[in-house]
């Protein structure tokens, strides 16, 4: 009965994986080999922070193993600053002030969100393009308003609420990326 019940959740997650857009998957993929020592900031919530934060693990040894000079930074690690922005600004604020100080004109923001409606991931994004720092999302469900704010959208066409098929996919995707700038 348990094996069945694991094949059918992995069968969600691939059809979840063939909702992908591949052409704006390879477009990420081109702007994360060509960043010209520019950086790259990734913001998630809950389990989307966990995804950020391996992602910039990855990418950062990703970008040590090819010999790049880029900087890739998980916003969501500072658990500090995190907690000082929140309690004096407002939890919805915690991203946008970190992009606000650290990224200039040219940077990556990758922001990560299931429902795609994180308050502090939209306002990270928006204060990222008022930078004109680079936009990807990666979303799930019916995208929220986060796919429609970026520059590049990865989105899981799931029903609202799966966020483990979501965040299985967005793992993936993160993992395939690596993978992929590194040939």
């Amino acid at each position: 009965m348990q094996s069945f019940e694991f094949h059918n959740y992995m069968d969600r997650v691939l059809t979840a994986a063939q909702t992908v857009p591949t052409n704006a998957l390879q477009q990420m993929i081109e702007k994360l080999k060509d960043l010209n020592k520019s950086r790259v900031f990734i913001v998630g919530n809950g389990g989307s922070a966990a995804i950020a934060s391996h992602f910039a693990t990855d990418l950062i040894r990703t970008y040590e193993l090819n010999n790049s000079n880029s900087e890739v930074f998980s916003l969501v690690d500072n658990s500090p600053l995190v907690l000082a922005s929140a309690n004096d600004f407002g939890f919805d604020n915690v991203f946008s002030r970190q992009v606000a100080q650290l990224s200039r004109r040219g940077d990556t923001l990758i922001a990560i969100s299931s429902s795609g409606s994180s308050e502090n991931v939209i306002r990270a994004v928006q204060k990222a393009r008022s930078l004109e720092v680079f936009c990807i999302g990666l979303t799930g469900f019916n995208g929220g308003k986060l796919k429609d704010l970026v520059d590049i959208s990865i989105h899981v066409t799931t029903n609202i609420g799966q966020y483990q098929i979501v965040e299985d996919v967005h793992s993936s995707i993160c993992h395939y990326v690596s993978l992929a700038l590194r040939s």
